[in-house]
């Protein structure tokens, strides 16, 4: 029940930061994960969403 409110906290505040303004997606050493999903980090300004969630504590 601990790790779903976790969950719950992390997806809501991605959408904040995400709703916020204008971002990029930018590709990383990686393009697909092993599904074939394509792995992107999200930025604003410079700044990666989610360092933000990982220094709020909410991601790791």
């Amino acid at each position: 029940e601990a790790e779903r409110i976790k969950g719950e906290a992390a997806k809501s505040r991605l959408l904040t930061l995400l709703n916020a303004g204008k971002f990029s997606l930018a590709a990383g050493f990686r393009d697909d994960d092993k599904y074939g999903r394509k792995l992107r980090t999200v930025f604003r300004a410079g700044n990666s969403l989610g360092d933000a969630l990982i220094k709020e504590g909410l991601a790791r």
